[in-house]
């Protein structure tokens, strides 16, 4: 059996899955973005905030430890449709590996004197590696959401897909340094949001949602649009029950770390 599927999957909210379907599109979002590195035994980060909007190539077969991980419900949409809107698979790095210091530091010595006079042939490597670190995470790191927070999460078990919308017009970056962010946030969200990645119902394969009453509306969204194919839609309860064999479910290192930090929580509430 592969490892790689024809569908990627959006992790998302409720309200934000019937958005996505009643406008047949998706909203670019800034994601802070943090990448650690190794030089000399002295561990750094480097951090940037890049417009993107992500998908995972993890198999239905596979996803007892990703479901309700970002979101209670999944959109999957057809790989033909990512590689023709150019998507590109997330690089994972090591934190001791050369590579990623190398870029990460080419790009900081780069962008260090960057000005408005910065040469032609300069500013193109400075995009380049730019982009290049948009599509970049740690292989393994910590991992904090509503549902859940991991130390040493591994975030290549994730198989990571994400659309980066390129420079347009004399746009010199696509980035945003995280002070600049936080300062600007709400006129910088409300700037990328106008950014959509757009589709027709046709390019959806599947529909995970959190219950029945959920699978119910958006069975009623569906119904009388235009689609040439046929739509499968389930609940988190079925997918654990038709793919994951519900009552076989093993528990694992990140159940037994969750639970841990539930008790540890009830114990010393901060």
């Amino acid at each position: 059996m592969g490892l790689s599927t024809d569908t990627l999957l959006h992790q998302t909210s409720f309200e934000s899955l019937k958005k996505i379907l009643y406008s047949s599109e998706f909203n670019v979002n800034y994601s802070i973005e943090k990448i650690s590195y190794d030089i000399g035994h002295l561990l750094r980060s480097f951090t940037h905030v890049f417009p993107m909007v992500s998908f995972s190539e993890i198999p239905i077969s596979s996803l007892h430890n990703h479901l309700n991980r970002y979101g209670p419900c999944i959109i999957g949409m057809k790989k033909s449709w990512a590689l023709t809107n150019r998507f590109n698979q997330v690089h994972y790095y090591q934190q001791e590996s050369k590579l990623i210091e190398s870029l990460i530091t080419t790009f900081s010595d780069l962008t260090e004197n960057e000005g408005d006079h910065t040469p032609k042939d300069e500013l193109k490597l400075i995009q380049l590696i730019e982009f290049q670190l948009a599509h970049s995470k740690n292989y393994i790191g910590s991992v904090i959401t509503k549902s859940f927070e991991d130390e040493e999460y591994c975030f290549a078990e994730e198989k990571e897909w994400r659309f980066v919308p390129p420079l347009k017009g004399d746009e010199k970056s696509i980035s945003r340094m995280l002070e600049y962010y936080n300062k600007n946030k709400a006129t910088l969200k409300n700037e990328i949001n106008k950014e959509k990645l757009k589709f027709t119902l046709s390019d959806v394969d599947l529909i995970i949602t959190e219950n029945e009453i959920q699978k119910t509306a958006i069975r009623d969204i569906l119904k009388n649009r235009d689609i040439n194919h046929e739509i499968n839609l389930f609940t988190n309860e079925e997918i654990k029950k038709t793919f994951l064999g519900y009552n076989n479910i093993p528990i694992t290192e990140f159940d037994l770390k969750k639970e841990v930090t539930r008790l540890n929580k009830i114990i010393s509430p901060s």
